[in-house]
């Protein structure tokens, strides 16, 4: 994903996006800046081709996680 070169991890992790039945997911959170607000939109809804069965623990966890 080109995404990535950005940082998709660090969206991930802070709760931007997340990952749902293979689709990249925005969790509506307020991003800080419109340069993120960007890279979100550009991303969502794009197929995340990590999300296998041996990772499906991790990106639910994170779903759920940021979800509260």
């Amino acid at each position: 994903m080109k995404i990535c070169r950005f940082g998709c991890d660090q969206l991930f992790k802070n709760g931007y996006i997340a990952v749902q039945a293979r689709e990249v997911v925005n969790m509506g959170k307020k991003p800080i800046t419109s340069h993120i607000q960007m890279k979100i939109v550009e991303v969502a809804n794009q197929a995340c081709l990590y999300f296998i069965p041996e990772r499906i623990d991790y990106f639910l966890w994170y779903l759920d996680d940021h979800s509260s």
